[in-house]
């Protein structure tokens, strides 16, 4: 069967069956033909998810931009803990 063929059987399928639902049927050739190169518009609902509360809060105080203060990174950095795992990390990689 040849491209055309193909194609000519999948607009038939189409007109016949209409699968959505668009009314091809007691139509004019030119209203099919309008109707099968119009875009389809749906309306639908969508729903957006925003984290709960309880996250907002841990990760930012109600919505705030996380923010470190630099003593509180150094604190870290410098502790014996950090020193050991940074250690550890550089051995196992070969750094």
């Amino acid at each position: 069967m040849a491209l055309i063929d193909d194609i000519n059987q999948a607009i038939q399928d189409e007109i016949l069956n209409d699968p959505q639902g668009i009314g091809y049927a007691g139509k004019s050739d030119d209203e099919i033909a309008a109707l099968l190169n119009a875009p389809q518009v749906v309306a639908r609902t969508v729903y957006d998810t925003y984290p709960s509360p309880m996250n907002r809060i841990l990760n930012g105080l109600a919505g705030a931009p996380n923010a470190v203060a630099v003593d509180d990174v150094s604190a870290v950095t410098q502790s014996q803990t950090f020193q050991t795992v940074k250690t550890g990390l550089k051995t196992s990689i070969g750094a």
